[in-house]
């Protein structure tokens, strides 16, 4: 898994030193209530999370660091792509957050979310990334449509959106 450069964002590979800070941004009661499991979540289940997502290879999680105008990034969010799926040419978008108090609202979100699907349906060679998201959140169905993802299907509670090739 490579680094994604953007213009404000550079997506870097999780990494266990990460561990405590994507818990706490998922902690977060504005963030947890628009995830499907939104129940707080324990160090041990996410060290157990971390062991699982080791081993795997179609789960792919990245850092979003904003970039600083005197050189460097920090840390302000996830991203990740997962249920990648090489024979069926799909993969699923998700757990989007922009922890960090101060950093939300400003597109940073809007460009990870670019990034990672172009290289789902660029060089992966992927033909669909498929995300599900709360109908009510407005913010995050905005990022999505932005980044050419359209409404597929869903119900009152959730909106299935995908992006094709």
């Amino acid at each position: 898994m490579r680094v994604l450069d953007g213009e404000r964002v550079r997506l870097r590979p999780l990494a266990e030193a990460d561990l405590p800070l994507t818990r706490a941004w998922r902690n977060r009661d504005e963030i947890r209530r628009w995830f499907r499991t939104s129940e707080l979540i324990g160090a041990a289940q996410h060290a157990a999370w971390w062991e699982r997502y080791r081993d795997r290879d179609d789960d792919l999680v990245w850092i979003v660091e904003e970039k600083r105008e005197a050189g460097g990034a920090r840390p302000v969010g996830m991203v990740s792509l997962y249920a990648i799926d090489p024979a069926r040419g799909e993969a699923e978008f998700g757990r989007l957050l922009i922890g960090e108090p101060g950093a939300g609202g400003r597109g940073l979100a809007t460009e990870a979310t670019r990034l990672v699907a172009e290289l789902a349906l660029g060089e992966f060679g992927l033909r669909r990334v498929h995300l599900e998201v709360a109908a009510n959140n407005a913010a995050a169905i905005a990022v999505y449509e932005r980044c050419g993802f359209v409404r597929e299907g869903g119900d009152e509670d959730w909106v299935i959106m995908a992006r094709r090739a």
